[in-house]
C-alpha cells in the first residue's frame, strides 16, 4: 500500500510539473477559443489558455461531432462565436507590453457547427485596423506581425451580414524586434514554406512557434536536401529559423530556368489609424458596464464607435462626450476620467456614486456641462468648479445629492453626514429597569430565607415545649 501511495505522489508531483512546465512560455499568449479549460498541448509543448479572461461577450460551441476528428488539433475541436453586436473583440495583454513586434496568429474551423452547412464571413480586425476577410468552409489561420502602441492588443471580429463571426485559436509570440523593424503598424504574412520538404514544422522545433507548412511547390521544381546536419548559431541570429527547415530546399530542373514568386500586393499591409490612451478601458473595468458595442477601440472605426459617447476627428480622435447616466455606477468618481482631456459634456447622473467630488473635474480644461445629480455624492463642492458655474463657464448640475454642501462656507457639521448619536435614554432605563429587576430578585430571597429561619425556629420550640 505504501509504493501505491508513493506512485500517486509520483504520478501527481510529474503531472503538476509538466502543467507548470506548459505555462512557462515565456513571450507567449496561447488561446483555445470555446474551451472549457486550461490544459497542456504536449505535441506542441505549449500550454493553452481558455478564453473567459480575454473577452466577455460570445458563446462557446463545439465543432459538429461529425467532423470533430477531421483535425488532431486540440484547438480545432472548439470555437467561441458571436450571434450579437457588430464587434466583438480579444484583449491581449503581453508582459512586454508597446513597442515590442508581435507574431498575432488567429485561427478559424467553422466544422458546421451550428448544423446549418453555410460558411460565414466576416471581417478580421487588429486593434481599429483592418486585417482581412475570413471565409473558408476548412481549418485555416491569418497571421500579422504588429508593433502596438498600447500595452494591450485588440484583435476583433466583425460581422458585415454575412453570417456569425466565430474564431478557433488566438495565439501570440514575442519576435526579436530586429527580425522585422517596422516601428509601428503592421504586416500581414501571406505565406511561410518549408520548400522541398514533406513535413510540416512549428514549436518546439520552432522557438517562434512560426508554422513552416511543407511545399515542393510544383512540378517543375525538384526537392533536394542535405545530408548532413545544418548547425546554426543561436547567439546572434535573430530569425532562428529551425535547421530542419534548412536541411530541404526547392531548386529548377533547368538551371537557365528562372525560379521565383510573384511579391505580395502592398496594400494587403496596414498601419495603425489612431486609437485612444486607457481611460476608457479603466471606466469600463472600475464600474463593471457592459454594452453591447462597448468592445475594441472607443472611436475607430467610426462606424463601431462606443454608443454613449461621441469622438472629435480633427486629427487625433478624441472623446468629447459621455453619457453614463443611469449606468448603475457605484463607488466613487474614477481617477480615470481626469485623462479624457478633450471632453466637453459628461454626465454621471442617477447612478450611486459615492465620496467627495474630486478637485480634477474642476482642473479639465475643455469641460462646459457637468451633470452630477442623483448620487450620493457628500462633502464639499470644489471652490473652482462653483466659481466656474458663477461665472458661467460650466454648467453644474447637482441635485439629489442630500449629504453635499453646495455653497462656498461648509462647516464640519454639513459637510460630513450627520452621524446617528447612541440613545442615553432608552440605554439608562433598560439599565434602571434591570436594577430593579435584581433588587426584587434579592429581597424575594431573602424573604424565602428569612421565612424558613421562622419556620425551623418555631418547630424547634414546639418540640422542646413537648418535652
Amino acid at each position: 500500500m505504501k509504493i501505491l501511495k508513493m506512485l500517486h505522489v509520483l504520478i501527481g508531483c510529474l503531472t503538476l510539473g509538466v502543467i507548470a512546465g506548459g505555462q512557462q512560455n515565456p513571450g507567449f499568449i496561447s488561446i483555445d477559443c470555446g474551451a472549457p479549460n486550461d490544459y497542456p498541448d504536449d505535441e506542441l509543448d505549449i500550454y493553452y489558455k481558455a478564453d473567459a479572461e480575454f473577452v466577455d461577450s460570445g458563446t462557446n460551441m463545439q465543432v459538429s461531432t461529425q467532423f470533430i476528428y477531421q483535425y488532431k488539433l486540440q484547438q480545432s475541436k472548439n470555437l467561441r462565436m458571436f450571434p450579437n453586436g457588430t464587434r466583438n473583440c480579444y484583449t491581449l495583454r503581453p508582459d512586454e507590453g508597446k513597442g515590442n513586434t508581435y507574431l498575432v496568429r488567429a485561427s478559424f474551423w467553422y466544422g458546421n457547427y451550428d448544423g446549418k452547412n453555410q460558411t460565414p464571413a466576416f471581417d478580421l480586425h487588429i486593434d481599429v485596423n483592418y486585417w482581412i476577410t475570413v471565409n473558408s468552409s476548412s481549418w485555416t489561420y491569418e497571421e500579422i506581425i504588429y508593433t502596438p502602441p498600447r500595452d494591450y492588443i485588440q484583435v476583433c471580429l466583425v460581422n458585415t451580414g454575412s453570417g456569425v463571426p466565430f474564431i478557433s485559436a488566438l495565439e501570440l509570440r514575442l519576435l526579436d524586434n530586429s527580425t522585422y523593424q517596422i516601428n509601428s503598424g503592421a504586416l500581414v504574412n501571406d505565406w511561410r514554406s518549408n520548400l522541398g520538404s514533406t513535413d510540416t514544422y512549428r514549436h518546439p522545433k520552432d522557438v517562434y512557434d512560426r508554422i513552416w507548412h511543407n511545399d515542393t511547390y510544383s512540378e517543375d521544381l525538384s526537392s533536394v536536401s542535405n545530408t548532413t546536419a545544418i548547425v546554426t548559431s543561436t547567439s546572434n541570429d535573430a530569425y532562428k529559423v529551425p535547421p530542419e527547415v534548412l536541411m530541404t530546399a526547392t531548386q529548377t530542373q533547368n538551371v537557365t530556368d528562372p525560379l521565383f514568386w510573384e511579391p505580395v500586393n502592398s496594400a494587403t499591409a496596414c498601419s495603425l489609424c489612431g486609437g485612444l490612451v486607457n481611460a476608457m478601458y479603466d471606466i469600463k473595468k472600475t464600474y463593471g458596464v457592459i454594452r453591447e458595442s462597448w468592445q475594441g477601440d472607443p472611436c475607430v472605426p467610426t462606424q463601431y464607435s462606443w454608443s454613449g459617447l461621441n469622438c472629435s476627428y480633427d486629427g487625433s480622435p478624441r472623446i468629447v462626450s459621455l453619457n453614463l447616466s443611469s449606468s448603475g455606477l457605484k463607488g466613487p468618481i474614477a481617477t480615470s476620467i481626469s485623462n479624457l482631456t478633450a471632453i466637453v459634456y459628461l454626465d454621471l447622473s442617477n447612478n450611486s456614486l459615492t465620496g467627495s467630488i474630486p478637485d480634477f473635474l474642476a482642473q479639465m480644461p475643455s469641460l462646459e456641462v457637468l451633470n452630477l445629480g442623483g448620487n450620493d455624492l457628500n462633502g464639499s463642492v470644489p471652490k473652482t468648479l462653483l466659481k466656474k458655474k458663477a461665472d458661467g463657464s460650466l454648467q453644474l448640475s447637482l441635485d439629489g445629492n442630500p449629504n453635499l454642501c453646495r455653497s462656498d462656507n461648509c462647516s464640519t457639521s454639513n459637510v460630513q453626514p450627520k452621524k446617528k448619536g447612541i440613545p442615553i435614554a432608552p440605554i439608562i432605563a433598560s439599565v434602571a429597569a434591570a436594577l430593579v429587576l435584581i433588587l426584587l430578585g434579592a429581597l424575594a430571597v431573602l424573604w424565602i430565607i428569612r421565612r424558613r429561619l421562622i419556620q425551623s425556629n418555631s418547630f424547634a420550640y414546639c418540640m422542646c415545649k413537648k418535652i
